[in-house]
């Protein structure tokens, strides 16, 4: 009697913790990055009414007779699998597509989470809702990142309206055609964008006059209000291009160089701008002139050229799959600014989870290994997104009735033991 009333009172109490666990899914349909739990239970030990015996030559054997005490919790394990993903917008939510957690910093102590709602605080740190310090690798000021460990990370900032500062010209390009059936004499003109190591703008103007069938002079000027005692445009430039009978242009001609200004000095003050001019894609064909300034030619980039540019301000960021954010300025330029740090774990479903999407380490849960996105095993990110709960809500209402009618159950054998032990009470007061 004692025995059915016991299993029956372990019944009720780990049905009621099957409900518990089935309520907090159902709760948290709706809050991102967070992992379902399902209940696993396992039978208490039994009581042996009786021994198993042997067989004999004259008597079969018989097995044990048992009576077991009741039903336990052996796990309430989370499903780590990957959910959905839903598109928000916001270029600083982020969503893992595969393994592997964000680090965030509480306190100084590193917690690991799915949940990628980050945002800015007024300090321009990256921080998750509950203001924990999102960790990564900060870019350094030559736009390189250090080693992606976990010893070299820290807090991430991004400091909107944050500068970017001038770079002055040291390339320009013309690319375009220059038309064969103009006559000798013909003058035509392209302008080209430099910048001065203070970020203003020197427009540049190429003039083109052709010399013979197939070539051409340039000569290339700059106003006379931008050099010093100038008082006519300024020659920075000079040189001929010359074309093959196919409109191609004749090796040896395809570059030249500028140096603003070759005497003196810039009215505003900033450093004499000098580089290179690549004339390597134009053409002579029978088509209208349309030379124009291009970007530097990959010679020119891999020698460390650049076209210069204004200085700039953060205007917004964009995240790519390896969670490097990259800054957008007013002035064109894209600068890579830090990249997110992500973690992976032998036995993720042996965090211990602390509430608000965070989980700790546990003794069975391994250590943190701290990487990259796309490497180690670790997933990618989803920019803009946000992974929702995995909680099925089917799965969740039937473990919910299973749950409920064991309850019932259990509770209909308490009722019967009752009674059992009502009958028990009226015959030992019969006279």
């Amino acid at each position: 009697m004692l025995r059915s009333l016991s299993s029956a009172v372990s019944g009720l109490e780990n049905m009621q913790t099957a409900l518990d666990v089935v309520g907090n899914n159902i709760a948290n349909v709706n809050t991102v990055g967070f992992k379902a739990s399902s209940i696993t239970f396992q039978d208490l030990f039994t009581q042996m009414l009786a021994g198993a015996s042997a067989p004999t030559a004259t008597h079969g054997g018989t097995n044990p007779m048992q009576v077991g005490l009741g039903v336990s919790t052996a796990a309430i394990t989370p499903n780590m699998s990957q959910g959905s993903l839903q598109t928000t917008g916001n270029p600083l939510n982020m969503a893992i597509q595969g393994n592997g957690f964000f680090v965030a910093s509480q306190n100084g102590v590193d917690m690991y989470t799915r949940a990628g709602a980050f945002n800015l605080d007024a300090n321009g740190n990256l921080v998750n809702p509950a203001g924990l310090l999102v960790q990564g690798w900060q870019a350094t000021a030559s736009g390189t990142f250090p080693a992606t460990t976990a010893a070299n990370m820290s807090n991430i900032q991004i400091q909107q309206g944050e500068s970017i500062a001038p770079q002055a010209t040291t390339g320009l390009a013309l690319t375009g055609n220059l038309n064969s059936n103009d006559s000798t004499g013909t003058t035509r003109t392209a302008l080209a964008d430099a910048y001065d190591s203070l970020g203003n703008l020197v427009p540049v103007t190429v003039t083109f006059d052709k010399t013979a069938a197939n070539t051409w002079s340039w000569d290339a000027t700059v106003p006379a209000s931008l050099v010093s005692g100038a008082t006519s445009p300024v020659s920075v430039g000079s040189g001929s291009v010359g074309f093959t009978a196919s409109g191609a242009v004749t090796s040896g001609t395809t570059s030249g160089s500028f140096i603003i200004p070759p005497t003196g000095s810039l009215a505003d003050g900033a450093s004499t701008i000098s580089g290179g001019f690549d004339l390597s894609g134009m053409t002579q064909y029978a088509a209208p002139t349309t030379v124009t300034q291009s970007t530097l030619t990959q010679a020119q980039l891999t020698a460390g050229d650049v076209t210069g540019y204004a200085p700039g301000t953060l205007e917004q960021v964009s995240v790519d799959p390896s969670g490097v954010i990259t800054g957008i300025f007013t002035n064109g330029q894209r600068e890579e600014l830090a990249q997110v740090a992500m973690a992976n774990f032998s036995n993720p479903t042996g965090l211990q989870d602390q509430g608000n999407g965070l989980y700790a380490v546990s003794n069975n849960s391994g250590p943190a290994a701290v990487g990259a996105a796309n490497t180690g095993g670790r997933g990618s990110i989803a920019p803009g997104s946000l992974e929702m709960s995995n909680v099925n809500l089917s799965t969740e209402f039937v473990n919910m009735i299973t749950a409920e009618r064991a309850f019932q159950a259990d509770s209909q054998v308490v009722g019967a033991d009752n009674l059992v032990l009502q009958t028990l009470n009226t015959l030992n007061q019969v006279p």
